[in-house]
């Protein structure tokens, strides 16, 4: 190590007349997140600092190192008593996708788990802090990470299953002896990857906290929400994650679905949005809810001002941007203390469904 180097939080950095080097070397974990082996080069003007803060998060295996302190000029520079520096670093900035992979239980469409490296591809593609998955399979998971991994983005991750392992075994037997009883030849390949539980994830860049899953009402398959705590440019969010049913329809008479709902006089779909509305009410702070909805923005808008949530949770994608097939079911929504900055639907073939990804700024 040269003179002017210091230990910083668990790296090492290194200043001398060729700029500064960054080592971080596996496997150590700190609380920013996990650190992969990766040396970032950086000349040491402070016209760099946005590159080296970009870097810190992307770079060579998705660098992730706790900020606390950081060698400038041979010396090292508290980043809580440098303003200029945690403004660069810890701007409120970020991406956050949601993207339905199409590898549901019953359904035909969407991804086979060896098509799994297309679906990296489609999110290294938007390069998000958060990504929030639906229709995966919790065997898909690590898959998932690897791939991302090799395209230099390291992420934290929290499954929740809807459809447990065991429930998937049995819904497999059972679509096997329906198959037999019609005299059809049952499809082994459809399910010969979809063996483990089946739900919704959340990815992030930063460390995942507070997971909570709540199963919704409704009846019908069993859906549930996931929000979890993390970071997005430094600041604290609350994400809820979700897949909403596609039954639209009123029960006549009202039934009282388990788990019991708060609004039995209407629909499932209408009663899980609530139930979606309650949990993003509750939580402290900027809030983003994501998912696959399963209505149009019209219907949503509806289930909004019925909650009384009118500019209280708005739509951050574009509403009249498609995102499966003709229809517009994909969303990111967020509350009034984030600033949405603009919005993409990519175009992917892997699924029935487009990730949608959406620039926001974080009040703190």
């Amino acid at each position: 190590m040269t003179d002017g180097a210091e230990r910083i939080g668990t790296g090492v950095a290194e200043l001398s007349d060729a700029g500064l080097t960054l080592y971080a070397h596996p496997p150590l974990v700190s609380e920013a997140g996990l650190v992969r082996e990766a040396v970032v080069r950086m000349t040491s003007t402070a016209a760099d600092l946005k590159d080296l803060a970009d870097a810190l998060r992307r770079a060579d295996g998705g660098v992730e190192l706790p900020l606390g302190g950081w060698v400038w000029d041979g010396g090292v520079v508290d980043v809580a008593d440098d303003p200029t520096f945690a403004a660069l670093v810890e701007d409120g900035e970020g991406q956050v996708m949601t993207y339905n992979i199409g590898r549901g239980a019953k359904g035909r469409d969407g991804a086979e788990q060896d098509q799994l490296d297309q679906v990296a591809a489609a999110i290294a593609a938007g390069e998000p802090d958060v990504v929030s998955l639906q229709e995966v399979h919790e065997d898909d998971i690590p898959i998932l990470l690897a791939l991302l991994a090799d395209q230099g983005l390291i992420y934290d991750v929290e499954f929740a299953p809807a459809i447990s392992e065991a429930e998937m075994e049995q819904l497999i037997a059972d679509a096997r002896a329906e198959a037999e009883a019609k005299g059809e030849e049952f499809n082994e390949g459809h399910y010969r990857d979809r063996h483990s539980a089946y739900g919704i994830a959340v990815l992030s860049v930063n460390v995942i906290e507070d997971p909570q899953v709540t199963e919704l009402p409704g009846g019908g398959e069993s859906r549930v929400a996931l929000n979890v705590t993390t970071e997005v440019g430094g600041e604290d969010i609350t994400v809820v994650n979700t897949h909403l049913t596609t039954d639209d329809e009123v029960p006549d008479p009202p039934a009282i679905p388990i788990p019991e709902s708060d609004y039995p006089d209407l629909s499932p779909q209408d009663q899980q949005t609530r139930a979606v509305f309650d949990l993003a009410t509750e939580a402290d702070g900027p809030v983003v809810i994501t998912g696959d909805l399963n209505q149009d923005p019209g219907d949503l808008a509806d289930n909004a001002k019925g909650y009384g949530l009118d500019g209280r949770i708005d739509v951050a994608n574009d509403k009249g941007e498609d995102t499966a097939g003709w229809s517009t079911i994909d969303y990111v929504l967020t509350t009034p203390d984030i600033e949405v900055d603009g919005s993409v639907v990519l175009d992917e073939d892997v699924s029935d469904h487009q990730p949608v990804v959406v620039d926001i700024d974080v009040t703190p």
